[in-house]
């Protein structure tokens, strides 16, 4: 996912979402690097996901 949002990054001008299991420190913070629009932690609910999605959109 991270290298994913790194080639994403790098070629289009696209908002990006981390949806992921993971919460450790080290991979957020390595996530953190590809400055996502967003980042939510498994498990979540719809109400979380869409309001993140309409958080981005509207920014």
């Amino acid at each position: 996912g991270i290298e994913a949002a790194e080639e994403i990054g790098g070629l289009l001008d696209v908002p990006v979402i981390f949806l992921t299991a993971h919460s450790d420190k080290q991979t957020f913070a390595r996530a953190k690097m590809t400055r996502p629009n967003g980042y939510i932690v498994k498990p979540f609910d719809a109400k979380k996901l869409q309001e993140t999605i309409e958080a981005v959109l509207a920014s």
